[in-house]
């Protein structure tokens, strides 16, 4: 067992990266020792060239820092602090070491920088963006300014890898991997002394990431190592000797220089020694890796079935089902009905009827244990007792239940089991014969049971994307819709006596917008417009809260046993009439319901507008109580006679008489629950390797089931699975189990595919966390001279610069001193340090102003804020350059994302609706997506953009404004780089394919196959992954994914340039709207106002006989473009 990762060598001595600490061992392999055993997580080790001391990255409270430690033993130290240092890279030639950060990008972009390990100071390099790199022999450096974020192979999407040179001097530096070469990538480069004159690097050219060479100015590039199965992750090269990762071993191979007038007539470095896996024996306890104990199991509870009293619980903990009494005088012993221990996964747990009059528990559930998902049935031994084992029996066989299963549920009289699938097919399991029926709407879902058994109800949505309800008759196969598709009809439940259907229905739409007038435009919005319908299933039937009139009597209730003597009637005729909405309850927006007691109890769950509120509803009286507010779970026995709320505290039983009891008292209710909680002492085992081995089998099968392909982009997914298997066998972390799914979904070559694994390990981060002060400083012989004080004003949710603050202002020129009595001069400790901890509290500064030693009290930002304050500078920068360059004819607009998530949250459309209202009659707007993570708002703006303005209004004073409202008459532009992602890039193509204006910049990520979020993917221990599940296509071909949006306008923003601020990108926009512009001057202005129409009449010529309207007619046919109509013509 071992999962290596990040090697580093020098000499004989190899470092790398095991169960989140740093190892030591030597080249050739061997035992290896755990140099680094704190609680926080690890990573990319690199010695340095006399190979004594270690520098490595390890979480801090808001990133990584620095850190370095003696080979021979000794404390770590602390490097670097409030660094956000993103990758360790190695040493330089000069002893300093070499990292990735975000630090000093006002954008927040990853750049390489130098920290002097015994100073801590930091130098950013003058590269704009740097993913990776490294210093050659000739102390140039080797750098990639871009990494892809998912883990795709075969990837081609513009975020490419691209290798770049420079040495210091140079105007620019040099492209040595165009795509001239490939469109595939280059990254991670190293050197060797032994090939000075040579850069070795990892590429996917070939298809699968392999170790290559080059000669220093980008010739002669020659794949070195052959892996055709797994990538190579990983290299490290000391001289003759290399090491490269594959998969989740170190493996070694040798290099020597081509021997002159060879057959290849190759130069340079040749592989003498192909990779070979190396021996690696861990000396570790494997912590992770041992069995655990869960002390607080209630916190791991995925699903949970009451029995059919409501007395006993079915609890579906870590994927193994645990049944327990919830009555005390029934005992308090928690049986673990199946004994996995994490090999297995349970899931859908429920209980059915039993025949048995000892013990009438038996319970169904899927069980992965065949290695497919089927059906078992669980219950005691034949003819045991209560107490006596529990006996598993197979129900379906063969592998056919495909899918993520949503939903499934069990009939009255516990002899079928309906259950769907992704393919949208509902299928019924007879649990007497196993025999299986099926029906094919599309995504079905709420499944509700009539009280005979016969009829299964359930929502379905159509082409038109309204969900309607539906009937399946289960015995003839036949299904009928109930409901009209021009609203959503869903969750619809059978009354106990089987003679109504109840459904929630948002068919009485309400707009929250009262006219497209006003500020920014009235929208209008749908939200909590839902009521719940009452369906009469037989003609003549009043629903139970009709009050009767003089010809009609009050409709009724019958008592739920009817339901099952009775059988179930549904009249086709005018059913869509025959729904009312139940009067009493309010539109909102509901979900969870159920039918409680005799019938004439309804729970449910209301939207409040805080949250969601489980109230109670009597069907005939029409009072409402509220119960508990945002439960965890709520659930319901199969007599319906008991409801169960699952809360903080535990499980709280009520009787549904008493939520029935009229005027019952919302106090009284919740005094009256029984509240079950486990014992303190129960704690429940899992094997964690079997369990890792689980998640990767369920993770793998659930890809294969629900991604947009069902050919799986023509790959052998079988075969990738066993591919990769034996990787989950070494591995002794949760991480170590994220990089095995990541590498082997990356064999789709589909970007959208984000593995999020739940550690369980405890984790400690090193350090305070850090904070600034908002301005960039400049370090002095008196102290930190202020240069610039950020400037964040007109940018939406941005903090102002604690150094503008209304009591401190301090200006540039200005010299912070002291910082609470610490020195900051040339030998006083870095302002980074000294801050560590304080943000959010006040701070003393003395301040050397113009006027002298002033003393400050200052707030600091925490590291958080001062990412978002520098970002909004750098925008008011960008926007400043805009307008200067244009003369204030163009605006700027800077979206950093699409998302749009309610209060609190990420709200991009608020953001670009800030920007653009003020924009709207601007002769030009540039829309940057560059750096763009994506979302979903993409609709919102086009539509916006797409607006004409056919018709203008006007008043007396003022300007007018135009119809459509807030319609932007300018030109547009939209700016893409390799970083514009997802919703940004579908953003962008629909600039292209709607023609509304032109795109300019870079070919961008090329991710554009939508994600599910379905709760069905998570794993048995929370953990999930993203699975591309709707894939986007025009015409005949399929968008973006793997090519990116191509620009009309190809700029590049060269490294250097970049970084020494000037944007081609942004300048290119400008040029191109200016011309535009030009050619158009004046189409972004409301064109004036037409001469007043004239209807005056002339009565001194009416009195003579003559036509007074004559005039007027014909002025007004010259100012309202008609022509005269003669009284003749109007007649015929």
């Amino acid at each position: 067992m071992g999962y290596f990762r990040y090697p580093h060598l020098r000499g004989d001595a190899l470092v790398f990266v095991s169960e989140g600490n740093v190892w030591f061992t030597k080249k050739s392999g061997g035992a290896a020792a755990r140099i680094s055993a704190s609680y926080s997580v690890e990573a990319l080790p690199k010695l340095n060239e006399d190979g004594t001391l270690i520098a490595f990255l390890a979480e801090s409270i808001d990133g990584y820092e620095v850190f370095t430690l003696p080979v021979a033993g000794g404390v770590a130290k602390r490097v670097s602090y409030g660094s956000a240092a993103v990758r360790l890279e190695g040493w330089t030639r000069e002893g300093k070491i070499l990292v990735v950060t975000s630090f000093f990008s006002p954008t927040g972009l990853a750049q390489l920088a130098e920290v002097d390990p015994d100073t801590s100071e930091m130098t950013v390099l003058p590269f704009a963006r740097a993913s990776g790199g490294t210093q050659d022999q000739d102390g140039c450096y080797v750098f990639y300014p871009l990494r892809q974020t998912s883990a795709t192979k075969r990837y081609e999407g513009g975020e490419q890898s691209r290798l770049w040179r420079w040495c210091d001097g140079d105007d620019e530096a040099t492209l040595l991997t165009p795509e001239s070469w490939s469109k595939r990538g280059a990254w991670s480069p190293v050197t060797s002394p032994e090939f000075p004159d040579q850069i070795f690097f990892i590429s996917d050219h070939s298809g699968v990431a392999n170790a290559w060479v080059m000669n220093k100015d980008g010739s002669g590039k020659r794949q070195l190592t052959n892996s055709c199965d797994m990538d190579v992750m990983e290299i490290t090269i000391d001289g003759k000797d290399g090491i490269a990762r594959i998969g989740g071993g170190l493996h070694k191979f040798r290099l020597d220089a081509a021997e002159l007038g060879n057959e290849k007539e190759l130069e340079g470095a040749i592989l003498v020694e192909a990779p070979h896996e190396i021996s690696i024996t861990l000396t570790s306890e494997f912590r992770a890796a041992a069995e655990q104990k869960i002390f607080a199991p209630l916190e791991e509870l995925r699903e949970l079935a009451l029995s059919q009293d409501g007395f006993y619980a079915a609890l579906v903990i870590r994927g193994q089902i645990f049944f327990t009494p919830l009555l005390e005088q029934l005992g308090t012993r928690i049986e673990q009905v199946t004994k996995h221990d994490g090999a297995v996964r349970y899931r859908h747990v429920q209980f059915v009827k039993s025949d048995s009059v000892s013990d009438n528990m038996k319970i169904i559930a899927m069980s992965d244990a065949s290695g497919e998902y089927e059906y078992v049935l669980l219950e005691r031994q034949k003819g045991g007792k209560k107490g006596a084992p529990w006996t598993e029996t197979q129900l379906t066989k063969g592998g056919k239940i495909r899918g993520v299963m949503s939903y499934s549920d069990v009939s009255p009289e516990g002899t079928a089991l309906v259950f769907d699938d992704t393919y949208g097919k509902i299928s019924v399991l007879n649990l007497t014969s196993t025999a299986v029926n099926t029906a094919k709407p599309e995504a079905a879902g709420d499944y509700s049971w009539s009280p005979d058994g016969k009829w299964l109800a359930f929502s379905a949505s159509d082409a038109s994307e309204f969900s309607c309800v539906h009937v399946w008759n289960v015995e003839t196969g036949e299904t009928q819709r109930l409901t009209h598709p021009s609203y959503n009809a869903v969750e619809p439940k059978f009354s106990p006596d089987g003679f109504f259907l109840y459904y929630f229905s948002d068919q009485q739409i309400e707009s929250e917008a009262g006219s497209p007038y006003g500020a920014r435009g009235g929208e209008p919005s749908y939200l909590g417009t839902q009521q719940l319908m009452c369906l009469p299933l037989r003609e003549g039937f009043k629903c139970p809260f009709f009050k009767g009139d003089e010809l009609n009597v009050a409709g009724q209730l019958f008592d739920p046993a009817v339901g099952k003597q009775i059988a179930t009637k549904i009249a086709m005729n005018n059913i869509e009439k025959r729904a009312v909405p139940v009067p009493f309850l309010e539109k909102k927006q509901y979900f969870g319901l159920h039918i409680i007691g005799q019938g004439n109890t309804f729970i449910m769950q209301m939207w409040d507008g805080i949250g969601f509120y489980l109230v109670a509803m009597d069907i005939i009286t029409g009072t409402v109580l509220p119960i508990y507010p945002d439960p965890i779970g709520v659930y319901v026995s199969g007599d319906n006679s008991v409801v169960m709320i699952a809360v903080e505290q535990g499980l709280a039983l009520f009787s549904s008489d008493a939520i029935a009891t009229p005027g019952v008292a919302q106090d009284q209710l919740l005094a009256s629950a029984v509240v079950w909680a486990p014992p303190e002492t129960w704690t429940v085992t899992i094997n964690p390797r079997a369990e890792w081995m689980q998640m990767y089998n369920d993770a793998m099968r659930n890809m294969r089931d629900a991604f947009y392909d069902p050919n799986m982009h023509g790959l052998d997914w079988e075969g990738i699975t066993e591919m990769y298997r034996p990787l989950v066998y070494r591995v002794s972390t949760k991480s170590e189990l994220r990089d095995v799914l990541q590498q082997a979904f990356g064999e789709l070559s589909v970007l959208h595919v984000f593995v999020s694994i739940r550690s369980e390990a405890v984790t400690l981060p090193v350090g305070e966390p850090s904070a600034c002060l908002g301005g960039n400083l400049r370090k002095t012989d008196r102290g930190l001279e202020v240069v610039r004080v950020f400037d964040t004003s007109g940018i939406l949710g941005a903090p102002d610069s604690p150094l503008s603050a209304m009591a401190v202002d301090l200006r540039p020129g200005d010299v912070i001193t002291r910082v609470d009595g610490e020195p900051l001069n040339a030998t006083g400790a870095l302002v980074s340090r000294s801050l560590l901890g304080k943000s959010g509290m006040q701070v003393l500064l003395e301040v050397d102003k113009v006027g002298g030693i002033q003393n400050v009290v200052v707030t600091p930002l925490s590291h958080w804020e001062c990412s978002t304050l520098r970002a909004a500078d750098a925008l008011n920068a960008r926007k400043n350059h805009v307008t200067s360059r244009s003369n204030g004819d163009i605006s700027y607009i800077y979206l950093e994302d699409m998302e749009q998530m309610g209060e609190g949250s990420s709200n991009s459309f608020d953001d670009f609706a800030a920007q653009f209202y003020p924009a709207i009659r601007k002769a030009g707007l540039i829309i940057d997506v560059r750096r763009n993570s994506g979302g979903n708002i993409d609709t919102w703006i086009l539509e916006r953009l797409r607006r004409v303005a056919w018709m203008f209004n006007t008043e007396r004073s003022g300007p007018g404004d135009t119809t459509m409202q807030y319609a932007f008459m300018g030109k547009v532009a939209v700016l893409v780089d390799e970083m514009t992602s997802s919703d940004a890039e579908i953003f962008a193509a629909g600039i292209q394919r709607l023609g509304l204006g032109k795109v300019i910049g870079m070919r961008s990520w090329g991710g554009a196959v939508g994600y599910s979020s379905n709760p069905e993917l998570a794993l048995v221990d929370g953990s999930g992954f993203t699975i591309p599940s709707f894939g986007p296509y025009a015409g005949d071909r399929w968008m973006i994914e793997q090519q990116g949006v191509v620009p009309d306008i190809v700029v590049e923003n060269p490294p250097v340039a970049s970084f020494n601020g000037h944007d081609a990108q942004l300048d290119a926009a400008i040029d191109h709207l200016l011309k535009e512009i030009t050619e158009v001057k004046g189409d972004e202005v409301i064109p004036a106002k037409p001469k007043y129409p004239d209807w005056s009449f002339d009565r001194e010529v009416c009195k003579s006989g003559g036509d007074g309207s004559k005039r007027s007619r014909d002025a007004r046919a010259l100012v309202m473009g008609t022509t005269k109509v003669d009284a003749e013509e109007v007649v015929a």
